[in-house]
């Protein structure tokens, strides 16, 4: 896992990434609002087809890249579980 946040232009579309999506108390209201929309997976999905992306609320701002080959993956290696995503 990356130490340090990226921004979106830097993300590359590879197999065996996904990015994590930190919405912290930084990040403001309509940023969140956004990146939880229909919008922002629409653009997602149009701009990457490897690379899958996971949101996490309140852990931190920015983006980590993991090398991971799901989402699951992901989870359990920051040990993010379901409580923790309500």
């Amino acid at each position: 896992m990356s130490s340090e946040t990226l921004s979106i232009a830097e993300l590359e579309d590879k197999d065996g990434v996904v990015y994590a999506i930190g919405i912290g108390r930084r990040t403001s209201e309509e940023v969140t609002q956004y990146l939880y929309s229909p919008d922002f997976e629409g653009l997602w999905n149009q701009t990457f087809e490897k690379a899958d992306y996971i949101m996490i609320p309140g852990y931190f701002d920015g983006i980590l890249q993991i090398e991971a080959s799901n989402v699951e993956d992901v989870e359990s290696l920051l040990k993010y579980t379901e409580e923790e995503k309500e």
